[in-house]
């Protein structure tokens, strides 16, 4: 009887592991931090080309603002200060990374643009 719970729960064990190795080969998200210890590290990265495509929007967006009546002197300082300082933060990490970005910098970044576009939006409703 002992040798079947046993048996039973190995199976089980080797079961959940065959199960979470093929979800997360599954998960096209998942890549090998390239530390060297592969077991190790696994972690979600994100291209660093998505923050930068949307900060180059951004800074469209902030130029025809300021173009145009919608936005004044301060306004326009206001949008291109923060957009300025997720860009130089975008950067410090590529550097640090490469064009992978590990999650928690990848949301940080994402969070400051977020900032910036909430001011842009409020500043051009403001006008309306």
């Amino acid at each position: 009887m002992a040798k079947k719970i046993i048996l039973g729960a190995a199976a089980a064990c080797a079961a959940l592991v065959s199960l979470a190795a093929t979800a997360a080969s599954a998960d096209p998200w998942w890549a090998h931090g390239g530390r060297g210890d592969g077991d190790r590290y696994y972690e979600r990265v994100y291209a660093a080309d998505s923050l930068i495509q949307r900060e180059d929007r951004m800074a469209d967006q902030i130029r025809r603002l300021s173009d145009g009546p919608r936005f004044n002197r301060w306004e326009a300082q206001q949008a291109w200060r923060g957009l300025s300082e997720a860009r130089q933060q975008t950067w410090r990490e590529v550097r640090a990374h490469g064009r992978e970005l590990p999650a928690d910098d990848y949301y940080r970044i994402a969070q400051r643009l977020d900032g910036v576009e909430r001011f842009i939006r409020q500043e051009a409703r403001d006008w309306d």
